[in-house]
């Protein structure tokens, strides 16, 4: 991947790439749903779509990257997200965005990914103290991206 070669011009940092999530299974029930979904959504191959999908992150995470997948458990299909992850939105149907509860769990995911802390004794669970981190960060990462959203409208 030419972006790795290009990171790793620069930095020996781990690098972690964090797919887009699949479209929210609300998109199945728009009048103007993006070409094609509903046609692989309700393929009986969509399985092998997800699993060729899959495989291609796989070699990506060989590219010396982590790779953070979309927790299996927010999916309501291969190929879509449940719709209770949707981000809510008041005037239509935001079937590209998920919310905070999606969130939550990518980044309880990301942090029980890491190596205990040494000396951490948290009665088993190697990464109780980083799990703690968890809503605190999302709040960070929301915060962050509603300043530079801001930031961006007033450009306009």
């Amino acid at each position: 991947m030419a972006l790795v070669g290009k990171l790793r011009q620069v930095t020996d940092k781990v690098i972690w790439l964090a797919p887009t999530p699949a479209l929210s299974e609300v998109v199945l029930t728009l009048d103007n749903s993006p070409e094609g979904i509903e046609i692989a959504a309700a393929a009986t191959d969509a399985p092998s779509l997800r699993a060729a999908y899959d495989e291609a992150c796989r070699r990506l995470a060989a590219e010396d990257l982590v790779l953070l997948e979309q927790p299996k458990a927010t999916l309501a299909s291969p190929l879509l997200s449940k719709n209770e992850y949707r981000r809510a939105n008041w005037t239509k149907p935001d079937w590209m965005h998920l919310n905070d509860a999606y969130g939550k769990i990518v980044i309880r995911e990301l942090l029980s990914s890491f190596q205990p802390f040494p000396g951490d004794q948290s009665d088993g669970d190697s990464s109780g103290s980083l799990l703690r981190l968890a809503d605190p960060l999302l709040g960070a990462l929301r915060s962050k991206f509603s300043q530079l959203s801001t930031r961006r409208n007033s450009k306009n």
